[in-house]
């Protein structure tokens, strides 16, 4: 992918808070902001089972 520098985080890679993304819902006709980091892939739902 192609990603202006300033959206990149320390690491290298793309950095989604600092893009506020946003997405269209097309059941409410409405723009949502993607936001804050919730939990981590992979390891959170180990703890639901």
């Amino acid at each position: 992918i192609l990603v202006d520098e300033k959206y990149l985080a320390e690491d290298g890679n793309p950095d989604m808070e600092k893009m506020e993304l946003i997405v269209f819902d097309p059941i409410h006709h409405s723009y949502i902001q993607l936001g804050e980091k919730v939990g981590n892939a992979f390891s959170d739902g180990k703890a639901l089972k």
